[in-house]
């Protein structure tokens, strides 16, 4: 009886885990994407607004993939200190 409550609460621990990093990264790819979207569409309308042929969307997409790091950067340190 006891080893079936051993197996019980390591595959119950497991699974726990399992749900957290599947969660973590989700978290970490929608952050990506959606600020790499964000700035996409900020260029795109700037490029839009000034007559300029992709300067801006250029430029953009490489400040939201700097910030998606930084902001995926935060969350893993954020999730690691309160483990």
């Amino acid at each position: 009886m006891l080893d079936i409550f051993i197996i019980k609460c390591y595959f119950t621990s497991m699974a726990k885990n399992i749900l957290y990093y599947f969660g973590l990264i989700t978290q970490v790819g929608l952050t990506i994407i959606f600020t790499l979207l964000i700035a996409l569409f900020i260029g795109r309308y700037l490029d839009e607004k000034f007559g300029l042929n992709g300067i801006f969307t250029i430029f953009f997409i490489f400040i939201g993939i700097g910030a998606g790091f930084f902001s995926v950067y935060k969350q893993i340190i954020d999730k690691y200190d309160k483990r």
